[in-house]
C-alpha cells in the first residue's frame, strides 16, 4: 500500500501561482515514486467551476479558496490529515498554516522532511525494511 505524504507549505503568502506549482510538482514526482500524496494547495479552486468548451472546465484559483471557508476552517480540514500521514513534506517559503501542520506532525510522531528526495528516501529505506 502507498505511504501518504501530506505536502505542507505556503499558499496564500507569496506568490500564489509559485506556490501551487511548486506543491503540484511535488505532487506528481511523490505519486510518481509510488506515495500518494495530500496537495491541500489545490484547495485555491474550491469554487464552483463553469464549462470551457466540449469536456472540459474553468475554475479561477484565488489565494483564499472558497470564499465560505476562513483559515480556520481550512485548518480543521487539513490538520486531521496530518494526524494520519505517514509523512509530511514542508516545502519553502513563509506559512503560518504549514507552521501549524508541521507542529501537529511532531505532536503525533509523523516525520517531516523539506525535500522531494528526503521523502523518497525514506520510503524506500521504509520499503525495505
Amino acid at each position: 500500500m502507498r505511504r501518504r505524504v501530506y505536502i505542507a507549505g505556503p499558499i496564500t503568502r507569496g506568490d500564489l501561482c509559485h506556490n501551487v506549482n511548486q506543491a503540484t510538482d511535488a505532487f506528481v514526482r511523490l505519486a510518481k515514486g509510488g506515495l500518494a500524496p495530500l496537495c491541500p494547495h489545490w484547495s485555491v479552486y474550491s469554487k464552483p467551476a463553469r464549462p470551457a468548451g466540449e469536456n472540459g472546465v474553468y475554475c479561477t484559483g484565488t489565494a483564499n479558496g472558497n470564499d465560505q471557508m476562513s483559515h480556520e476552517d481550512w485548518m480543521g480540514v487539513d490538520l486531521p490529515w496530518v494526524a494520519v500521514a505517514d509523512a509530511v513534506l514542508r516545502l519553502p517559503g513563509e506559512s503560518s498554516g504549514a507552521d501549524c501542520e508541521v507542529a501537529e506532525a511532531n505532536r503525533c510522531g509523523v516525520p517531516v522532511f523539506n525535500t522531494v528526495a528526503a521523502v523518497l528516501e525514506w520510503a524506500a529505506w521504509n520499503k525495505a525494511a
